[in-house]
């Protein structure tokens, strides 16, 4: 058999409404190289099991599926990153969770090209389209188009939309709190910044929804939690990296630090509804822009 060049990552759960169009954002792709799609279900009461199911039977040389019949993910002891890491054998490695989907057949062919021709980056991305309920925005407007720094992922955390990313499938220093590390597509991107360079392309080629139902949309119910798991990430990844991002670093880990503090306020305002009465109006508007920006 052909040896596969690229395998897709992805983990679905409860995506009964969205995998199918993520299932056929992968089958439609057109490539010059054999190329994988490692579905994980992770303990599914909706459906999407019996879905993955069905495009397994149908394009079997394609989806290859793993189910679990208890949720992984909700251990936090790296069990899911070791199950699809030994699962992935592709030289690359392509994200796209279950609640996303590709819009351009071409996406792998386009961004293996470059890596093939360029073998001094590490991972490359593209633009991609935004979906919350109605809403339809770009996820990126980036003046640069080739080298993404570091500096730029540090900052920025919804810097690269996960459905765009393909990287190179290295072995990478995986530091033991890592395990427990629930912003895991942030952390992969942050390990990958350390060992080269990144490539920007301004195709949309994916689509990034953010109304979905799946794990991390779960997380976003309680924004104070989220912003603290990610605030400790970044002070543990400033370790790791040592000095020379110090800087960026610690002026993310403030940025988001006023954020939280914001959200801490306003869930308060939420369960005492008369001290908004109390509250300057600039005050909200102040919050709305701040989130908007920063956390989504």
């Amino acid at each position: 058999m052909e040896k596969v060049l690229v395998s897709i990552r992805c983990l679905a759960y409860n995506h009964a409404s969205y995998i199918r169009q993520c299932l056929d954002g992968f089958v439609m792709q057109k490539t010059s190289f054999c190329f994988e799609a490692i579905v994980h279900d992770d303990a599914s009461t909706d459906g999407t099991a019996a879905i993955i199911r069905e495009y397994a039977e149908k394009y079997p040389n394609i989806i290859k599926p793993i189910f679990e019949t208890e949720n992984q993910y909700s251990k936090h002891d790296g069990s899911l990153r070791d199950i699809m890491n030994a699962a992935c054998k592709g030289k690359y490695i392509a994200m796209c969770e279950g609640d996303d989907y590709w819009i351009d057949p071409y996406k792998l062919q386009k961004q293996v090209d470059f890596m093939e021709q360029h073998p001094d980056y590490v991972a490359c991305f593209h633009n991609a389209r935004v979906q919350y309920n109605n809403h339809v925005a770009l996820f990126n407007n980036l003046e640069e188009k080739h080298h993404t720094p570091t500096e730029d992922i540090i900052k920025r955390r919804w810097f690269i939309a996960t459905p765009s990313l393909l990287y190179r499938n290295i072995v990478l220093e995986m530091p033991e709190w890592s395990k427990e590390v629930v912003n895991g597509d942030y952390m992969m991107e942050l390990l990958l910044a350390k060992e080269g360079k990144f490539y920007y392309m301004d195709d949309v080629m994916a689509v990034y929804r953010q109304d979905g139902q799946g794990m991390s949309s779960v997380l976003k119910r309680d924004k104070v939690n989220m912003i603290d798991r990610l605030i400790d990430l970044l002070e543990k990844m400033k370790l790791y990296y040592g000095d020379e991002y110090a800087p960026a670093f610690d002026k993310s880990i403030r940025n988001y630090q006023t954020i939280r503090d914001d959200y801490e306020k306003e869930a308060y305002f939420e369960q005492h509804p008369i001290a908004r009465f109390f509250r300057p109006k600039t005050y909200k508007r102040m919050i709305k822009k701040k989130l908007r920006s920063i956390v989504q």
